[in-house]
């Protein structure tokens, strides 16, 4: 495919389960539902590259389609925890199109007026700024496959555990939160629901006992 993510391509190859997206009609959803435009860049992306799993299940852009076992966009950026934690998009809250293996959300949110790339690793709770702008977010940083992903972690967990099934997460058994090493000994297989529901669940539960923690 020639074009201006041919450096994404590169880095993250299609798997085969290759998904279109309907790009225009997914952006006037995003405006109904969460009173927000959809970056340019992401609309390109969407239309030139489509979404699925990508580098060996590695990555997982979220289809415009709703289906099992891994929910649509907009099912994804509806649940109540993200409402619970984060004010709405329109507010500057995140809106997430893709993830890892290892559930880390890769979105945008607007500050001033204009989209940036946003990170958030569920399992620490630690969120970046992706770049200065948006277009960043596949011009630098999703050039490198392991620009997000820990490559000796990944190795380990892949030598350990079964091949990654569509709709699961590479998550620990003990949370960083709490003391949980980033070995491959401490993972495991879990769907990417109860991987963020459990993660929330630590946290909530490290503030009740120390309001202060941030």
């Amino acid at each position: 495919m020639e074009g201006k993510f041919n450096r994404f391509l590169s880095a993250f190859p299609h798997d085969d389960d290759f998904q279109r997206i309907d790009a225009e009609k997914l952006s006037q959803k995003i405006q109904e539902q969460f009173d927000v435009a959809t970056p340019i860049e992401l609309l390109s992306f969407w239309q030139e590259v489509g979404a699925g799993y990508f580098a060996d299940r590695e990555l997982f852009v979220f289809p415009d389609i709703p289906g099992p076992p891994r929910g649509s966009f907009l099912e994804w950026n509806s649940i109540d925890c993200w409402q619970l934690l984060f004010p709405s998009p329109a507010d500057g809250g995140p809106i997430f199109f893709a993830e890892t293996c290892f559930g880390v959300q890769v979105g945008f949110r607007w500050v001033d007026g204009e989209p940036t790339g946003y990170l958030l690793d569920i399992d620490s709770w630690e969120a970046f700024r992706l770049g200065d702008r948006f277009k960043d977010v596949f011009e630098d940083v999703l050039t490198d496959r392991y620009a997000l992903t820990d490559r000796d972690l990944l190795r380990g967990v892949r030598e350990t555990l079964p091949q990654l099934a569509s709709g699961m997460h590479y998550a620990p058994f003990v949370s960083p939160l709490v003391g949980g090493r980033r070995a491959p000994d401490n993972y495991h297989l879990e769907t990417a629901n109860v991987h963020l529901r459990t993660s929330i669940a630590t946290w909530e539960a490290i503030q009740r006992i120390s309001p202060s923690a941030e």
